[in-house]
């Protein structure tokens, strides 16, 4: 059996000092969170190394980030975070480092993330979670995951806060529910408007007929029905030409096209005396009518109506 010699016990006490003094700066690092902490397996056992970087200008982009940052081992564990990511999980860093990355979310969740951190080890992923403190309400966010290409046993973790955008599509959920109600009560309110307006055209002593800005027949009410001798469903988009025919008693000339002077001058027209109707089977009736245009909120000639 050989007997070290001075030079090699000074040799091997020299190492000893030196990786029990990194061993303690590990622990210093781990407990107050001050510095990043590497655990990784060989052959001669666990080994624990530290990353004295903290004033370096990656390391204080890390710090300032809007973005949870984090570092986790292949089994979960997170190695360093930055202060967003504490303030995310509502927890000191020094708690955070250390502990396993599921145990910051919803239960429900654990196997989604295990999965996630699985993956990771060998391409990116990526996955909206939500953040679970021991107090306080969840927090929605985006975890991406990727390995870290300078140590293949590392993963990088990027967490984004969710909570405004879910603020903003509740907030637009619940304006696009008040719009949709008030479609709904306003399309109500027309077509109890509609059935009030045609109530009351079909229920007037005189026949009624109204057109579109075309002069196509939209309305029949029944005493033009019976008088004309034509139905509403069969005359509506119909020119109204082919339903209200209309001739002097006395002269037998074809009266004038009175819808379409009302479309063209947009004024009230009375009927010439003597003014006879021709029904649809060929009665002849003496009628008196008036004509006006029907106009929209713009003044604009938007069809008309005939009253007789």
């Amino acid at each position: 059996m050989n007997t070290p010699n001075a030079p090699d016990l000074a040799a091997e006490n020299a190492e000893l000092r030196a990786r029990l003094a990194e061993a303690e700066e590990t622990l210093e690092a781990i407990r107050t969170g001050g510095r990043d902490a590497l655990v990784t397996a060989g052959p001669e056992g666990d080994q624990v190394s530290t990353f004295q970087g903290a004033e370096t200008p990656y390391r204080r982009l890390v710090e300032s980030m809007n973005e949870g940052a984090a570092t986790l081992t292949p089994d979960g564990t997170i190695l360093y975070c930055n202060r967003r990511f504490a303030e995310m999980v509502a927890t000191p860093a020094e708690q955070v480092i250390g502990s396993s990355l599921w145990q910051w979310v919803a239960s429900a969740q654990e196997p989604i993330v295990r999965s996630l951190v699985a993956t990771a080890q060998h391409a990116g992923a990526r996955a909206e979670v939500s953040f679970s403190a021991s107090a306080g309400p969840e927090l929605p966010a985006l975890l991406s995951l990727r390995p870290i290409q300078m140590d293949s046993h590392l993963i990088g973790v990027v967490a984004a806060d969710l909570s405004e955008r879910r603020r903003a599509e509740e907030a637009l959920r619940q304006v696009n529910d008040v719009l949709e109600q008030r479609v709904t009560d306003r399309t109500e309110e027309l077509r109890q408007q509609r059935e009030w307006l045609s109530v009351t055209l079909a229920s007037i002593g005189d026949a009624l007929i109204a057109t579109d800005a075309a002069g196509r027949v939209s309305f029949l009410n029944p005493v033009a029905e019976a008088l004309t001798g034509w139905s509403r469903d069969e005359v509506l988009g119909q020119p109204v030409q082919s339903v209200f025919r209309i001739v002097d008693e006395t002269t037998r000339i074809p009266g004038e096209d009175i819808v379409g002077r009302i479309l063209r001058e947009g004024a009230v027209i009375k009927l010439a005396n003597n003014t006879c109707l021709i029904a649809r089977d060929g009665r002849e009736v003496p009628i008196e009518d008036s004509a006006a245009p029907i106009k929209g909120s713009d003044g604009k000639v938007a069809g008309a109506v005939l009253m007789f």
